[in-house]
């Protein structure tokens, strides 16, 4: 479908289109519901304010009470915190994200207006082009893009309590201190050591905790080396939680994986990853898109274990796929952004004891690969190289956080505290936790691996 391709499925659902607008009746009563709609949510975020009576929410239209003939059924805007300083637009997205609300971010496709409303010049722009990207919010403290509501036919007054709801709970407040104790600088070496290792065989399901495991040119060996797809997508817990329940194994002497439910004891055994193409029980060969990666996946499971993935899922067609490129120890793997997750257990226990959950519980909610203990809280964000019995990790970027760390692991329950503590502690870091690795030389021949307990050195970058 190149350029220019006529829309026929909008030309085919015409019909149905215009009889579903006189079911609505008929496209003046939309407009005048949307309308109505749009100026109640107006009038909501107008009335916003701290404690100390700073607004929350500055609007950006063209007139003071602009009307249905002169302005659609959306209002862009941007939040400030009681102290005048603003709030991010993925900050927003993400905690909009914990109630259900969609909504939409950035420019909006619209350099200009963004511009013109955010008050930037011709040579802002040309400073912002060369730092911008879809995690940048906000530029030497000013935002580069806005947060927009749109209301259509199915909104409903409902929909603007919920609004209202999560800005309350989120961001209205008052000279409320960060949860954040001072940051130790990373000046000189830091030691610390493994407080526990975690693989991940199967995407977005449960991690297996191991004493001591090799390292690969993909990661820790095996660490998402399959994922569970349904009609070409790849589940993960955004979308699917109950995925936390299934519960992988391997068993190192035979590279096979098992899976089972975290209700029933009973294993389904999935084909030695180290000789399904040898025994001829493949599937066929797909494009998987992970993110914004397409990685080249095959079916290893078949019907059986297809049918087994669905029943406990209760979601169609679930088929399990494995990376394609080499076999036990491929150049790829389903991991986000990197090989490598880290987390502190200092930096989790200030945050964890604000909501008084259990450190271990909120660690295994980041899905870390590595826990290391000893540090000063936060220190590893200054991190920029890391070595760990002997193996150099290059630190490369911190991990933005998201809805996923308010599933319970263990049960599927899902409670936004845990993300309201991170985004509470990291005032002016955005929300992350944790910092991504990719081994310096990943492809070495002999044999690697970390444990438990294993030496960690914090340093800056060779000079």
């Amino acid at each position: 479908f190149e350029e220019g391709t006529p829309d026929y499925y909008a030309i085919a659902a015409l019909r149905e289109g215009f009889e579903e607008l006189d079911r609505c009746g008929g496209i003046e009563t939309i407009h005048s519901h949307c309308d109505a709609i749009t100026r109640a949510a107006r009038e909501m975020l107008r009335g916003k304010k701290h404690a100390n009576g700073a607004p929350l929410c500055e609007l950006y239209e063209h007139e003071e009470n602009p009307t249905s003939e002169t302005k659609g059924p959306t209002i862009a805007f941007n939040l400030k915190r009681h102290d005048g300083s603003w709030v991010g637009f993925i900050e927003v997205e993400k905690m909009a994200d914990l109630f259900g609300i969609h909504l939409r971010t950035g420019c909006f496709c619209n350099a200009g207006a963004c511009q013109k409303y955010l008050k930037l010049s011709n040579e802002d722009l040309k400073a912002n082009f060369e730092r911008c990207g879809d995690l940048v919010d906000l530029i030497d403290g000013r935002p580069v893009g806005a947060v927009r509501l749109s209301f259509g036919k199915g909104s409903t007054m409902q929909d603007i309590d919920l609004i209202s709801s999560m800005l309350s709970c989120c961001f209205v407040g008052g000279a409320v201190s960060s949860l954040r104790p001072p940051v130790i600088p990373l000046e000189s070496l830091v030691r610390a050591r493994v407080e526990s290792l975690h693989v991940y065989p199967v995407k977005s399901c449960r991690g297996i905790t191991v004493d001591r495991w090799s390292l690969s040119s993909s990661g820790l060996s095996f660490d998402r080396l399959f994922s569970i797809v349904s009609s070409d997508v790849t589940l993960t817990q955004k979308r699917v939680r109950r995925l936390c329940r299934i519960v992988p194994r391997i068993d190192l002497d035979s590279t096979t994986l098992f899976l089972r439910s975290e209700d029933d004891d009973n294993e389904i055994e999935i084909p030695p990853i180290s000789s399904t193409e040898e025994n001829g029980r493949v599937g066929s060969a797909a494009s998987n898109l992970v993110c914004t990666s397409n990685i080249q996946t095959r079916d290893v499971g078949g019907a059986s274990v297809s049918a087994w993935l669905s029943d406990q899922l209760d979601f169609p067609a679930c088929v399990l796929r494995r990376v394609e490129s080499g076999v036990s120890s491929p150049d790829r793997s389903f991991s986000n952004d990197s090989p490598y997750l880290l987390v502190s257990y200092s930096s989790a226990t200030v945050i964890s004891a604000s909501i008084g959950m259990d450190v271990q519980e909120y660690c295994s909610r980041f899905r870390p690969n590595i826990v290391v203990s000893g540090l000063p809280p936060f220190i590893e964000d200054d991190a920029e190289q890391i070595e760990i019995d002997g193996h150099v990790f290059e630190v490369v970027g911190k991990c933005v956080r998201c809805e996923m760390i308010c599933i319970d692991q263990a049960t599927g329950d899902k409670d936004p505290a845990a993300l309201l503590a991170l985004r509470e502690s990291r005032r002016g870091e955005g929300i992350t936790f944790g910092v991504y690795l990719r081994e310096r030389d990943a492809s070495s021949a002999k044999e690697r691996s970390i444990g438990k307990g294993s030496t960690v050195i914090l340093s800056r970058k060779e000079k």
